[in-house]
This record gives C-alpha cells, structure tokens and sequence, in this order.
C-alpha cells in the first residue's frame, strides 16, 4: 500500500502495539509476515519493536496486512491513535475555543464528527465534516459550556485501543458557563483514524444530566 503523502521520509518508526496488533488479528508469527510481505525475520523483528525501517519496507507490510475488507496504509503503522485521541482530549481541555489550533494537523475533509442530542437544546449536538465544520462544533461547544478553573482532567478518562479504533470512557466537570455542576457527567467517544487522521468521532454522554445542567444555564441567565 502506498503513502499518501509526496514525500515520505527515508525511515520510520511502526508502532510495536500496532504491527503485534495487525499480525495477531490475521494469525501470522513474525516468521508468516516475513514471507508474506518479502523481508526477512531480522527487518520484521526491527518493525515489530518500534526500531527505524525504511519507508518501502512500511509500506509494503502494511500492504501485507490489507485485506479486501480492510485496507491498511502505511501511516497507520507510524501514527499512534491513542496519542492523537489524548492530544484531541488535552487540547479541548486547554485550549478550549482554539483548541482546533492543535488538532486540525490529524484532521481532513473526511472527518466527520458525531456528537448525539437534540440542537435545540444542545447547540453543539449534529454532524460536522472537515476542519471548518469541526471548528464550528469547538465554538458552539464553548457558547455555552466552560472548563472548571484549575481542573485537571487527565485522570478522568481511560482509553481503550483497537486497531485503528479508540474508545474513551470517563466523566467530565465541564458546565455551563457560570453554573457548575454538583456531579459529574457521563461520557463515551469513539474516534477511528486513517492515514493518521481521524476519520470518524462519535461522542455520547448521559443526555438527561446533559439537559438539566443547561436548564439551569437558561434560568441563570433570565435572573
């Protein structure tokens, strides 16, 4: 499978977890994906254990790992979802209304982000596509809601990882603006990355909890 991008660099690093991950899922050994995709053990073992390979022996075991239901590009062996779906989470936390600043280099016009409710009581809540549509999700998201002073989220969440599939479970403080909250909210996301973007963003949370925090933002604002 060839990169997508112009010009890929000479050598990479895979991502030991991804390469274990994607052998394990066809049921090869080292020794299998060795035949399969034309390099021997020694080169599979360095891939396998995050050490520099060059960017063809990338891409043709990631064309080794495709499959006609699932095509695997070699930039998702060097790009680790879990560290892109944290950077996406540290980023809404910091940087709130900017934060597509920091997330819009593992975005593009295939993105499509998910975030379930009824718009007429979450503004946020629909579909958005691409980076414009995505930013335009942030800023109605920061209309009505704001990160506690001082928070630190970054034990709130865990993070689960399958593939090219990441599932985040945990709970937030985030409340409406000026009204906080007496208990924390419920929340799941899944996000799917290609090619080292994220392609898909599904985000749920508990809806009734959700409902009734912005409630009382709509009765702080007619006092």
């Amino acid at each position: 499978m060839s990169w997508s991008i112009d010009s890929p660099e000479l050598t990479y690093r895979c991502i030991p977890r991804l390469m274990k991950y994607h052998r394990e899922r066809l049921g090869w050994t080292q020794k299998m994906l060795s035949q399969k995709s034309g390099y021997g053990l020694r080169a599979i073992t360095k891939a396998e254990a995050g050490q520099s390979v060059s960017s063809d022996t990338v891409a043709d075991i990631a064309e080794a790992f495709s499959t006609e239901g699932e095509k695997i590009y070699p930039e998702d062996l060097i790009n680790d979802p879990v560290v892109l779906a944290r950077k996406y989470i540290d980023s809404i936390y910091t940087l709130q209304k900017d934060a597509i600043t920091e997330i819009e280099s593992f975005l593009c016009d295939e993105s499509v982000f998910t975030v379930q409710g009824d718009p007429e009581v979450f503004p946020f809540a629909g579909k958005f596509h691409g980076v414009e549509g995505v930013a335009e999700m942030i800023e109605k998201f920061f209309s009505v809601l704001e990160v506690p002073a001082n928070y630190d989220h970054t034990d709130r969440y865990r993070y689960y990882n399958s593939g090219n599939e990441v599932v985040i479970w945990g709970e937030t403080w985030v409340h409406p603006i000026g009204v906080p909250l007496t208990e924390p909210i419920s929340i799941s996301i899944r996000m799917t990355f290609q090619k080292g973007k994220l392609i898909t963003f599904d985000d749920r949370y508990d809806l009734k909890a959700g409902a009734e925090a912005l409630a009382k933002l709509q009765l702080f604002e007619e006092q």
